[in-house]
């Protein structure tokens, strides 16, 4: 099909998904985290100079509910909070360019995997528009879930890059994105169990 070569996917993966939430830049909080989150912490992510501090912070304040490890994802509301202040229209673009990149990077995969271009652009456009990832991208903290698809994929593209060209590059790159997605979320633990049963998988073949 031509309209998919040879970069034209990737371009249509972000429009479909900018037309599809673009909306959401308009909407106000819900008041379900998203305001623990942004607002609340205003006062702490005001500068650029304190993006290391997050490393060192829980996500949600002490007295709203313990501790909750997620620095990456304080980093990108302190990124949007430098860039937009208080404007909301920041973070939810944010959201659906994460939303869009998690996309374009399941394509990828797709292709890595021997499907066929049409096929695996087919089966990202239903990712891309799935009415259950709605919450991902409209909802401010959802972006959790599309940050952390970003590092996954990422590290398992680069994980099958190692595999076919046998590069240590790619070996480390691997790691570097398994690394942050760790910082997103406990359960990437598990993906290199996922990448060792596909590696035994393809070596039966």
């Amino acid at each position: 099909v031509p309209f998919l070569k040879p970069w034209h996917p990737y371009a249509w993966i972000f429009a479909v998904c900018f037309l599809l939430y673009a909306r959401t830049l308009f909407f106000d909080l819900v008041l379900l985290d998203d305001n623990l989150l942004t607002v609340d912490k205003r006062l702490f992510f005001g500068s650029w100079g304190r993006l290391i501090e997050v490393f060192k912070k829980s996500a949600f304040l002490e007295a709203a509910g313990g501790h909750y490890y997620r620095p990456l994802l304080l980093w990108t509301f302190n990124w949007d909070t430098n860039i937009g202040g208080q404007s909301l229209a920041v973070f939810h673009f944010s959201n659906i360019a994460f939303h869009g990149l998690s996309a374009a990077l399941l394509f990828s995969l797709f292709k890595k995997i021997g499907t066929s271009r049409n096929s695996a652009f087919f089966l990202t456009m239903i990712f891309a528009i799935h009415p259950v990832l709605a919450m991902a991208v409209a909802w401010i903290p959802g972006r959790t879930d599309s940050f952390f698809a970003i590092f996954m994929l990422a590290s398992f593209n680069r994980f099958l890059d190692f595999l076919s060209e046998g590069r240590w590059k790619a070996l480390l790159l691997h790691l570097f994105f398994l690394a942050l997605a760790l910082l997103i979320k406990e359960s990437a633990v598990f993906l290199p169990a996922a990448c060792l049963a596909y590696a035994c998988l393809m070596n039966k073949n």
